[in-house]
C-alpha cells in the first residue's frame, strides 16, 4: 500500500500559508477556501510536483456561497454536509481515494451533527470516469 499524505486545509496549523497552498495545487479554488468545512487534498508524497491525487470541498449549512447548485441543497435538504467538488487524478482511479474522502465527509457530518451529506452529479454533460 502506497503512503499518502491527506491535508486539511480546512483546519490548517497556524501560520501556513493556506491560500497559497490551494492556489498551487487546485488552481482557482484559493477564493472558495473559507466558505469550506472541510477541504482535503491527497498527496503522493513519492510523485512530489505531480501535482495532487484527489481533493474534496464540503459546505456545512448556512455556508457564504452563492452557487445555485448549494442554495437548492440548502433549500431543498437543510441540515445536510455539502459536497462542492470531488476530484480524484485518473492515475489514482481505482485506488480508494475517492472512497476515502467521502469516508472523511461523512466523519465531519457526523461530528457536526447532521444526518445527510449531498451532492450534485452532471449528467449533462456526464461526469467522465
Amino acid at each position: 500500500m502506497r503512503r499518502r499524505l491527506v491535508r486539511d486545509l480546512s483546519r490548517p496549523p497556524a501560520g501556513w500559508p493556506t491560500h497559497r497552498a490551494v492556489a498551487a495545487d487546485v488552481p482557482g479554488l484559493a477564493a472558495h477556501l473559507p466558505a469550506c468545512e472541510l477541504a482535503l487534498v491527497v498527496d503522493d508524497p513519492a510523485q512530489a510536483g505531480a501535482g495532487p491525487l484527489g481533493f474534496l470541498l464540503a459546505l456545512a449549512p448556512d455556508a457564504p456561497y452563492a452557487s445555485e447548485n448549494y442554495t437548492w441543497f440548502a433549500a431543498h435538504r437543510p441540515g445536510s454536509l455539502y459536497v462542492d467538488r470531488i476530484v480524484v487524478a485518473p492515475r489514482a482511479h481505482g485506488s480508494g481515494i475517492g472512497r476515502s474522502l467521502y469516508a472523511a465527509v461523512h466523519r465531519r457530518a457526523h461530528a457536526l451533527g447532521l444526518d445527510e451529506v449531498t451532492c450534485e452529479v452532471n449528467l449533462e454533460p456526464p461526469n467522465l470516469v
